[in-house]
């Protein structure tokens, strides 16, 4: 019989050796049954199959939103509001899925370091997003006179960010926070041990 696996035990084991039952904070759980590597030639119709060309299909359409151009001053700073709404409107549902996902987590913690942290980061931001958004003028040589020189700042496109479990909200808003801010389109991939925080 296996030995039970404290949870902090577990995040220090290779995860190609198989997969674990439960993801609660502290919980007792012993190793689930290991995954299997082999391979048959037929044609993958797994679910995850399905959920690759979901995230492709994502992809695609997001980076056709971006081939559209840059978005606004004013467009950056709605997305950035309605994130912000959202996050005090469901924070007692976030505090509640955080909590679900620990075993047990205090509600002023969650609320204090997930949602009001989140939420100030988002006031900095825009704060200080159009005089980030200016461009920045470069010296030139006398020789180029009457010429200039200025860096303007671009989105990337599309941005991927994957959050760690620790602190599921916080860690994954703050990047997409930033990224929002620097006019990218983004596909967020939350920790799968915190999959109530996630959904």
């Amino acid at each position: 019989r296996a030995r039970p696996t404290r949870f902090r035990e577990m995040q220090q084991q290779p995860l190609a050796d198989g997969v674990f039952a439960g993801t609660r904070m502290g919980a007792t759980m012993t190793p689930a049954q290991k995954i299997d590597k082999t391979h048959d030639s037929k044609p993958d119709s797994s679910p995850t199959s399905g959920m690759k060309e979901n995230l492709a299909q994502r992809l695609a359409r997001l980076k056709a939103v971006h081939g559209r151009g840059a978005p606004t001053y004013a467009e950056r700073i709605e997305r950035l509001e309605k994130l912000e709404d959202v996050l005090l409107a469901r924070k007692d549902d976030i505090a509640r899925a955080i909590s679900a996902d620990f075993g047990n987590r205090s509600k002023h913690e969650s609320l204090v370091g997930e949602v009001l942290l989140s939420v100030m980061h988002i006031r900095y931001v825009k704060e200080r997003l159009r005089e980030w958004m200016k461009p920045e003028p470069r010296e030139v040589s006398w020789l180029f006179a009457p010429a200039r020189a200025e860096v303007v700042c671009q989105p990337l496109g599309v941005v991927g960010i994957i959050s760690p479990w620790n602190y599921p909200l916080q860690l994954a808003v703050a990047p997409l926070v930033s990224a929002i801010a620097a006019g990218n389109h983004v596909m967020l991939k939350p920790s799968e041990r915190t999959p109530m925080t996630a959904n």
